[in-house]
């Protein structure tokens, strides 16, 4: 080959050279770029994950802490359901809500309705001649029943209840009164004057 040609393209070499490397630096970088790209892309999904994940764990532990407190609030207001008074006291004297809830589950009210004649017979063997005298004879004859054997589901629900006989008898002896006294076609509402007219000193005291 003739130097003189070969020094004449020199320039011509040189510049393809030089633009082979620019177009490798440039690819090079391209690859750099999309590589740190792809890394950071990674690094932030990862740091979002990271925090998805660490969100889901408070909102369990959140959730966690509202169900034992929804618990606990269950919890209370049963206690306060079971330790609440059976009887409401403004005469004439009826159950309250919890009364009613033992009258029925612990079988008082069918006792007293599958033996109304027994226990009207009874009531009535007391000389009950107003709605108040039936609403202390009924509790009393409630109360002889203790020993009786068609009591002993009732006495085994408020052992597991831990009730006494003598809260069943006021429960029992209400119902009892009131059904009685319909009976009779008397009013429950008369109770109030004549307990007050019974609690009332007579002449010559």
């Amino acid at each position: 080959m003739n130097i003189g040609m070969i020094l004449s393209n020199t320039p011509n070499i040189l510049y393809h050279t030089f633009m082979d490397k620019e177009m490798i630096f440039f690819i090079v970088n391209l690859l750099l770029a999309a590589i740190v790209g792809g890394l950071s892309a990674v690094f932030t999904i990862g740091q979002y994950k990271s925090k998805v994940d660490r969100a889901e764990k408070d909102i369990e532990g959140v959730q966690k802490e509202v169900k034992e407190i929804r618990d606990k609030t269950i919890k209370c207001e049963t206690m306060l359901d079971n330790q609440g008074p059976l009887t409401k006291k403004k005469s004439p004297i009826s159950l309250t809500e919890r009364g009613e809830k033992v009258l029925t589950e612990s079988g008082g009210r069918k006792f007293v309705d599958d033996n109304i004649t027994d226990l009207l017979s009874k009531v009535d063997g007391e000389n009950v001649k107003t709605s108040y005298d039936v609403q202390e004879a009924s509790k009393k004859v409630i109360a002889t029943l203790e020993a009786d054997d068609r009591m002993t589901a009732i006495k085994d629900y408020l052992f597991k209840e831990g009730l006494e006989f003598s809260d069943v008898t006021e429960v029992l002896g209400i119902y009892l009164r009131d059904k009685i006294i319909t009976t009779k076609g008397w009013n429950v509402k008369d109770i109030d004057e004549q307990e007050k007219a019974k609690a009332a000193p007579t002449d010559g005291q």
